[in-house]
């Protein structure tokens, strides 16, 4: 008998990878398959775009970063975890088994404020890609691969999910107490 728990799945910000469509998704699995409206491209949740709604913030103490992932580097049961625990997870820091599938992405909007003026400061973007160098070749994994071609292809496939993220996000409205 089940101990009556009920356990509800956290609705995340999504980011078309092709056009760069922001929506929510709610779910319990990573692993369905969804459809950007806009353009109808069609893949396992995780490798859209992703991040809480509203988008998950942390704070080294000198920047304030909203993190956006991309790609399957979590257990099969994060969208059920407790809010803390998927963003362990969002953040690459589950050191566990994951699902697997990559490559993984982060984007990092980061703003740093004026201590002297709390209605000043910047915002910047980095950007973190890891993960196998070729799906299309299962031997290419930890060897150099010899087809430039595939390898060309996959960083060219990389650098275009990566500037579509990028322009999503800026177009996001700006984190509360930001003015820059």
């Amino acid at each position: 008998m089940g101990s009556g728990i009920q356990r509800t799945a956290l609705t995340l910000l999504m980011i078309c990878p092709e056009c760069g469509h922001v929506f929510t998704w709610g779910d319990s699995d990573f692993e369905d398959w969804i459809t950007c409206r806009l353009c109808g491209h069609q893949d396992e949740a995780w490798f859209f775009w992703h991040s809480l709604n509203p988008p998950a913030i942390i704070d080294d103490g000198t920047v304030k970063y909203e993190v956006f992932s991309s790609g399957a580097h979590y257990t099969n049961d994060a969208l059920l975890l407790p809010t803390e625990k998927f963003v362990e997870q969002l953040l690459g820091h589950y050191s566990g088994p994951v699902h697997g599938g990559g490559p993984y992405m982060w984007i990092l909007r980061g703003w740093y404020q004026q201590p002297d003026n709390p209605n000043n400061g910047s915002i910047e973007y980095k950007v973190y890609a890891s993960g196998h160098l070729s799906a299309k070749n299962e031997l290419a994994d930890g060897i150099l691969v010899a087809d430039r071609t595939v390898l060309k292809d996959e960083f060219e496939a990389i650098a275009r999910r990566l500037a579509v993220g990028v322009l999503a996000v800026r177009s996001l409205p700006k984190p509360a107490g930001i003015h820059p």
